[in-house]
């Protein structure tokens, strides 16, 4: 979902980082999901390969900053902790009207699999609601209330324990530049999340990187902008660069989604109210989630039909139209019409939320790197403008942070106190020290994602490896001395 100050919509997407340890996967009980088999996206994900090894856990927590977040079949209360809402002031995150996006996206993140709709990536997950959105407009009365309201929903966020937190939306004034001034306390913000959050690891950050491309140019939105960020962009079922989704050098990985879902136009006054309260809307996403539901006592209409002719405020009008396609009618409670860039990053969210369960020590940065060094590759070969590093393999990424996939001779990965390899991620020179032998050399065996040796050789007990030429990503290391192995692990080169 795509704001531009305060009322601009420019597209209205309210439908549409150290050691490895080993983990055994875990039976896997096939999803019974009945609208499973419609969820195109996670299909084309490597998913099932990820629940091999884990489908979350409670421990994990993501920070859901956006329209606001209410109990669902899908997700219980008690997986909902204390939230806060920047537009009333108050601690009430639920949604106002039929405000569904964030709904929509916590239901891909972490909808439970209990048989009764869809499935989520991560099921077990907990959630912070945050409420900084309504009727996709931010609160406040000049522009720099609105932009520290978002600073200080990040602040709540990591403060509050967010390990992952989702930003499916994004701001497009001054061409989305982070070092404009306006941006500069949530810039602050995030910084903050990137290094102090999850006690000193870096809270996982994740954006949609735009939905504008056609209407103002390709460039990320903020914050998807920003370094410390991850920027997701979309493809279609074909694997194809969605028209809207931005191509940006910010651009770091992509997912499946549908498409936009305001039509050609968007029409003011849906409900033959001439008043900009209300808005009539061509659903034309086909990604499948949760959405308010309209059967329970606190909500009469989400984004499926039946909210014709309702007209209190804060309510919009929707059309849509399935196309033809062999699709069944969303039950209350569940949309088939969610799409856009918001619709994808919640899957990378949902990704990054499995890779933490299995390796809790993993800092932010080399989240960010697994991701792009296990995606697929897309379009030209390597990392480009319009697929970022691919389309996102979660299998591949679950399992390399579970340490399942290091490389032969590498199967292990344990970290002795005498043995430091350090600074954590590297970008000039990785520092190897060895107390634990008495011998004048030490052997380093380092090894980057597909196996491929960087270094076999011997240095001195406290001695440094020049990584400043070696490509940005993950890598697995050895230290050795005669007749024993001393430290098996992972570290990160960055730039």
């Amino acid at each position: 979902m795509f704001v531009k100050g305060r009322a601009a919509l420019i597209g209205v997407v309210v439908a549409c980082l150290l050691p490895l340890f080993s983990v055994s996967a875990q039976p896997f009980d096939p999803v019974e999901e009945p609208l499973y088999p419609y969820q195109y996206y996670l299909h084309a994900i490597n998913i099932e390969a990820a629940w091999e090894i884990s489908k979350g856990s409670s421990d994990v927590v993501v920070a859901i900053i956006d329209e606001g977040l209410t109990d669902h079949e899908e997700i219980h209360q008690d997986r909902i902790l204390e939230g806060i809402d920047f537009w009333d002031g108050d601690s009430d995150a639920r949604p106002f009207g039929n405000g569904s996006h964030g709904v929509a996206s916590a239901g891909i993140v972490g909808a439970a699999h209990n048989g009764k709709g869809i499935a989520g990536i991560a099921p077990e997950v907990k959630f912070i609601p945050v409420r900084i959105l309504e009727r996709n407009e931010l609160r406040g009365s000049t522009r720099s209330a609105r932009m520290q309201s978002i600073a200080d929903a990040i602040d709540y966020s990591w403060q509050n324990g967010a390990d992952v937190i989702l930003m499916g939306w994004g701001l497009t004034d001054y061409d989305g530049d982070p070092s404009h001034p306006a941006y500069a306390s949530i810039v602050d913000a995030l910084e903050r999340a990137a290094t102090l959050g999850r006690s000193g690891l870096g809270s996982i950050l994740v954006a949609a990187v735009g939905n504008h491309a056609v209407q103002l140019g390709n460039f990320a939105a903020f914050p998807a902008s920003v370094p410390q960020v991850i920027s997701v962009g979309s493809v279609d079922q074909q694997n194809e660069k969605w028209y809207y989704s931005v191509s940006a050098e910010e651009v770091d990985i992509v997912a499946q989604s549908g498409d936009l879902s305001f039509g050609p136009d968007l029409i003011v006054g849906g409900c033959a109210v001439q008043s900009s309260d209300f808005f009539s809307i061509d659903l034309r996403g086909d990604v499948w989630t949760i959405e308010p539901d309209r059967s329970s006592g606190d909500w009469d209409v989400g984004w499926n039909p039946g909210s014709a002719g309702v007209c209190e405020n804060g309510y919009t009008r929707y059309t849509w139209s399935m196309d033809g396609r062999n699709q069944p009618d969303p039950l209350p409670g569940y949309t088939a019409h969610f799409g856009g860039t918001s619709a994808a990053a919640p899957q990378i969210a949902g990704v990054a939320s499995l890779m933490l369960v299995v390796n809790q020590n993993l800092h932010a940065e080399e989240v960010a790197a697994l991701l792009r060094d296990t995606a697929t590759d897309l379009g030209d070969e390597g990392c480009d403008t319009l697929f970022g590093c691919g389309i996102i393999n979660a299998g591949l990424a679950v399992e390399m942070a579970a340490g399942s996939a290091i490389p032969t001779g590498i199967t292990s990965a344990t970290l002795p106190e005498e043995t430091r390899v350090f600074p954590n991620p590297a970008s000039s020179r990785l520092f190897v020290q060895n107390t634990s032998t008495n011998t004048h050399s030490t052997t380093v065996h380092v090894v980057d994602v597909t196996g491929r040796t960087m270094i076999f050789g011997d240095i001195e007990p406290t001695g440094s490896i020049d990584v400043s030429r070696w490509p940005a990503g993950m890598y697995f290391y050895r230290v050795m001395s005669p007749g024993s192995v001393h430290g098996r692990g992972t570290f990160s080169v960055i730039r």
